[in-house]
């Protein structure tokens, strides 16, 4: 399950590498190890979406990368149902996705790959894992760096 979010993870940072037609230098990486917690973090990051009212917090870290700061979140024990009420209430906030639809689609494996949101500079990455009534969700919350 961690595998699985820590690749999600990755993917969503490429995503903020950009493209070129030139050889650029290897973007500045910094990261945290993962931290496991039980706790909702309280911090900048969090503070700028609404926390899920289900789900058990179970591991955070941070870091750096291509220019942006990010925070993420892993929770656990999560219904289908449970992640699409979160969603809803992301779009109720004022997140919209950049894909143009709020949503995941299971995929055949189990995995399903989430979505991408921004709001007034604050990008948001969900990824979740689909296994039923047990799901668990990857949360990234990034904007530019401000040094």
């Amino acid at each position: 399950m961690k595998q699985t979010f820590i690749v999600c993870l990755c993917c969503a940072l490429f995503l903020f590498a950009g493209c070129g037609g030139r050889a650029a230098p290897a973007p500045d990486v910094s990261i945290t190890p993962w931290s496991e917690t039980s706790q909702w973090p309280d911090n900048e990051f969090t503070r700028m979406i609404p926390q899920p009212a289900t789900g058990t917090v179970c591991a955070t870290m941070e870091g750096t990368s291509a220019g942006y700061d990010f925070f993420a979140v892993q929770l656990d024990r999560l219904s289908r149902a449970e992640i699409q009420d979160y969603l809803l209430t992301l779009e109720q906030a004022g997140y919209e996705s950049l894909a143009g639809e709020l949503g995941f689609e299971p995929s055949v494996e189990g995995v399903t790959v989430g979505d991408l949101l921004y709001r007034d500079g604050t990008y948001l990455s969900l990824a979740a894992g689909d296994r039923g009534e047990d799901n668990s969700l990857g949360l990234l919350i990034s904007r530019l760096s401000e040094g």
